[in-house]
């Protein structure tokens, strides 16, 4: 049989897709008193709030986009995107380079020269390939969009120079702008960015959790609560999992804990291995909840807030 580590996203997704084959043999161990992880919400006075932010579903795989939506059933919406960047105090149009028309005339006019400066010196091949996420920003979109905006944002978000971040996730992650695109977007002609979440969805109701809820109807006898996985260890005919108290034997381990959680958890781990977890850099979130007691108080989908204060 199977151990599943974690009941958040993965490993409740994971169970679903092999309950049919397994049924019984699956067993979740999640540590918390209910699962979802980072996919959680709370209900407090009438507001729904998700633990790390909203989670607007998408995605540029169909065959993802259709599992999560048949899960959700009825209880989804699909709306249009209306995000915006706070920029010198103008809402500016999300992605930046859609919305230079939103800027005053001279930083919409460093932008674009910027923009083309870099297409140009891209196609003579007078540019240098990036060889970091710095270098790469003003490889792709010029000084102007990169000072602009890219910079201060990412510093803030990654809360690590960028010449330190390597370019190997931008490819999917940061779609490259077509050149006529930043032409009709400086005279304020309607264009639009990152079109694969132009379009979203979310549940109508209960939050991110409406996905961990329904996700957890097919497989809920098979999830164990409050085991925190402290222990995992070899034996004659699989694994031993504990939390220090109980014991799960099974066949297979799937991981979907955090690595530190997972490497702590083994025995005789080598050091060199030991020290490259320890070794791995990663950030913390606070999320801030808020709930308004107005109507209207605007259509903006999210607010991206790239100044460094």
């Amino acid at each position: 049989n199977i151990a599943i580590l974690g009941g958040g996203l993965t490993g409740l997704t994971l169970a679903n897709l092999l309950y049919d084959i397994k049924t019984d043999d699956i067993k979740i161990l999640e540590k918390e008193k209910e699962c979802g992880g980072l996919c959680r919400s709370l209900q407090e006075n009438g507001y729904t709030f998700d633990w790390g932010g909203s989670h607007v579903i998408f995605s540029k795989d169909t065959e993802v986009l259709e599992f999560i939506k048949n899960m959700l059933k009825n209880n989804i919406v699909q709306r249009r995107r209306n995000a915006k960047i706070l920029y010198n105090g103008r809402l500016v149009k999300y992605p930046f380079e859609n919305g230079l028309a939103d800027l005053s005339i001279k930083d919409n006019l460093e932008c674009l020269y910027g923009f083309l400066d870099a297409h140009k010196k891209r196609n003579n091949g007078d540019n240098i390939n990036p060889n970091n996420f710095k270098e790469w920003m003003y490889y792709m979109f010029g000084s102007g969009i990169t000072e602009k905006y890219l910079m201060p944002y990412n510093e803030k978000i990654w809360k690590l120079d960028p010449i330190n971040i390597d370019t190997c996730w931008v490819k999917d992650r940061i779609p490259q702008p077509p050149v006529e695109h930043i032409i009709n977007a400086s005279y304020g002609l309607e264009t639009e960015g990152y079109i694969h979440q132009l379009n979203f969805y979310y549940p109508q109701e209960g939050g991110i959790k409406a996905l961990i809820n329904s996700l957890e109807k097919k497989i809920r006898y098979n999830i164990i609560f409050d085991f925190n996985v402290n222990k995992i260890e070899r034996i004659e005919d699989g694994w031993s999992v504990s939390n220090g108290k109980d014991y799960i034997k099974c066949n297979e381990i799937i991981s979907t804990i955090p690595l530190f959680d997972l490497i702590y958890s083994l025995k005789d781990v080598p050091k060199n291995v030991l020290n490259a977890v320890d070794d791995l850099k990663y950030n913390s979130l606070i999320t801030v909840m808020i709930g308004f007691k107005a109507h209207n108080t605007n259509n903006i989908s999210w607010l991206y807030i790239p100044d460094s204060s």
